[in-house]
């Protein structure tokens, strides 16, 4: 059965929601990096949670159709033809070629292929975007996937997720993952992690590089970052003064964290920037990731004790 694009979209909208077989009640799609043309049209390839798409579904694609949805009996949700670019979204368990996307947030940017509302706006309600396509205005010469407009599509969708629903997502994702017990052993410690992370992620599979260092005391500090912190001032120094003055320094929110560093910066004739690189080298390996006083309060006084001393060393 062939469907128009208002029931293409009503139809990828919703597929998560009502097709336990494609998709578990909010998961995300697992979405492969591959992007191949097919001359004059592409594929919209999906999946149930078991199977691939068959190689059975011999529906055809032709340009005269482009933008039709094909249902396979076997998937429940076979083939979508969008624009100029194939999208194969797969059960495959190959973290290199996954990325782990919303389908509202799918959906949303693929609806924007080569059309627009007429507007500025990008981020739009799935209803919107029914009620306004309009087929003919869309140009193919101008529907060209981008994956990082797609990634940055998704951070924001998942930047307006309730806390719970995603928590729900971190835990789909990890449960997948070899550490994801372990990860996931502490609820309300995960839980606070993984709402650090969910304003700065564009998608759940960054979660694991992302916040491993707050489940494991084994991590990597990258050399890069360190060869930059180390060259500037005098960080060695800085960490002994940090060392000194935390056992008196309140962990109890972020905000006295940061009045404790600040205290410290004022009696040294220093700025909180002073200590900040340095400090979340040392607890983190890194030079990304939530606030160094969110950092420092969810470890606990402990924890980063033993971090700054090891580096220290």
């Amino acid at each position: 059965m062939l469907y128009g694009m208002s029931e293409l979209l009503f139809l990828g909208s919703h597929a998560y929601r009502s097709d336990p077989l494609l998709y578990p009640p909010r998961q995300p799609m697992q979405l492969s990096r591959k992007a191949v043309p097919l001359s004059a049209t592409a594929l919209l390839s999906c999946c149930s949670r078991q199977q691939a798409c068959p190689q059975s579904c011999k529906h055809s694609h032709p340009s005269s159709i482009a933008n039709q949805l094909c249902r396979s009996s076997r998937t429940g949700f076979g083939c979508i033809a969008a624009g100029m670019v194939a999208i194969d979204i797969t059960q495959q368990r190959k973290e290199d070629q996954q990325r782990f996307f919303l389908p509202e947030a799918l959906v949303n940017y693929l609806s924007l292929l080569g059309w627009n509302p007429g507007d500025d706006r990008e981020k739009m309600p799935i209803a919107d975007i029914v009620r306004l396509f309009d087929l003919p205005a869309v140009n193919q010469s101008n529907a060209k996937f981008d994956g990082k407009k797609l990634a940055n599509m998704n951070m924001v969708y998942l930047l307006e997720q309730p806390a719970d629903r995603f928590v729900a997502l971190a835990k789909a994702y990890f449960a997948k993952q070899p550490n994801g017990a372990t990860v996931m052993a502490n609820e309300p410690y995960f839980r606070e992690i993984m709402l650090l992370a969910q304003p700065k992620i564009k998608s759940v599979d960054e979660l694991g590089a992302y916040t491993g260092y707050f489940f494991t005391e084994d991590f990597a500090i990258d050399p890069k970052v360190k060869d930059k912190v180390m060259a500037k001032g005098d960080p060695k120094a800085r960490l002994a003064e940090l060392i000194a003055a935390i056992p008196a320094m309140d962990f109890s929110s972020d905000a006295s964290v940061e009045a404790g560093i600040k205290s410290l910066a004022e009696s040294k004739g220093l700025g909180f920037g002073d200590y900040q690189a340095v400090a979340r080298l040392a607890v983190s390996g890194t030079n990304a990731g939530p606030s160094i006083t969110a950092i420092f309060r969810v470890l606990g006084k402990d924890r980063v004790l033993a971090r700054l001393g090891k580096f220290a060393a």
